[in-house]
C-alpha cells in the first residue's frame, strides 16, 4: 500500500504522542481539518507542511521524503528515529547550555 502524505502527518503526531486535539489547537486550526489531513481527504498546502516541521521541529522536506518508504511499519519506525534523535538533540543542547552558564561570572 502506498504511503500518503496523511500517512506521514499522522505517523508524526501519533509518534510524538500529542492527539489530533491538542495539536489542532497548538497550531491554531480546526481538529476536522487535522482529522481530513490524515485521513487524506485533504491535502495540505506548503503552509500547513511548514506548521507541522516547524511544531515537530523536522525539516519540511523529510515529511515528503517519508512517502518513498516502503510501508506503515517502516514509516512509523523511521518517524520514531528522527524524533528520538531530535529529543537527544535538545537534550545535549540544554546540557551545555547549562554548563555554560553554570561557568561564567
Amino acid at each position: 500500500m502506498d504511503i500518503l502524505i496523511g500517512d506521514v502527518l499522522k505517523s508524526i503526531r501519533k509518534c510524538s504522542g500529542i492527539t489530533q486535539a491538542k495539536f489542532a489547537k497548538e497550531i491554531h486550526v480546526s481538529q476536522s481539518y487535522i482529522s481530513k489531513l490524515e485521513k487524506n481527504e485533504t491535502s495540505p498546502n506548503i503552509e500547513v507542511l511548514d506548521l507541522y516541521a516547524n511544531f515537530f521541529e523536522i525539516e519540511p522536506e523529510l515529511i515528503l521524503k517519508f512517502r518513498n518508504l516502503k510501508d506503515h511499519n517502516s514509516l512509523s519506525q523511521k518517524i520514531r528515529i528522527v524524533l528520538f534523535r531530535k529529543l537527544m538533540d535538545n537534550a545535549n543542547n540544554e546540557h551545555f547550555e547549562g554548563k555554560d552558564e553554570r561557568n561564567t561570572i
